[in-house]
């Protein structure tokens, strides 16, 4: 399975890469997904009944960060970060074609998330594009934002603006990832400068 190859190697990179006064919260878990699928909701994500506080600790820690950066700003994003490897050299945008980003795009419009200082049009400035490339274009029916946006997603009267990204396998690779990283960690910072730093 080369689908989620290298992400929590890419999750270590991204805990350490950013400045000290502007650390985001960072989740990730370290159970494979065939025990515990963290990108469902719990009903359906384990079968064995002991892989549950695992996925409550999970999205437990999720949830206090929302509440969290929700108090401390009226704008918040949260970035769910996988890998695939139908497009190795895509990011596969996942916002449930554009639902979890619905604050945002009400707020600021589509340049939040595609222009100059959106984090898709930071990355693909950076030489990593996205797809879709329009936003009114539909997502890959496969990674077009699973549980985790869709629970999170300001579509939700207390959700924040969610984006899932699916970073194609080549991204991940030892001889790119660090530099993946830094495009991610620069995005993220052009976004908060721009649209969330008041």
């Amino acid at each position: 399975m080369e689908h989620d190859s290298f992400t929590q190697e890419l999750a270590e990179l991204l805990l350490n890469n950013f400045p000290h006064d502007t650390q985001p919260h960072i989740v990730y878990g370290k159970l494979h997904r065939k025990f515990c699928d963290l990108n469902r909701p719990a009903e359906t994500a384990f079968e064995d009944e002991r892989m549950r506080p695992y996925h409550a600790l999970y999205h437990g820690a999720i949830s206090n960060f929302v509440k969290r950066v929700k108090n401390e700003s009226e704008r918040c994003l949260l970035l769910d970060v996988h890998g695939q490897s139908d497009m190795k050299d895509k990011i596969l945008r996942g916002t449930s074609n554009r639902k979890t980003i619905t604050k945002m795009l009400q707020e600021v419009g589509e340049d939040a998330i595609t222009g100059e200082f959106g984090v898709i049009g930071h990355l693909a400035s950076n030489g990593f594009e996205s797809w879709p490339e329009k936003m009114e274009q539909e997502e890959h029916k496969n990674y077009n934002g699973g549980w985790t946006v869709r629970n999170y997603g300001s579509h939700n009267p207390h959700g924040i603006d969610c984006i899932q990204l699916e970073s194609g396998l080549n991204f991940r690779k030892a001889d790119t990832r660090e530099k993946f990283a830094d495009a991610i960690r620069d995005a993220v910072l052009a976004y908060y400068e721009e649209h969330i730093k008041e």
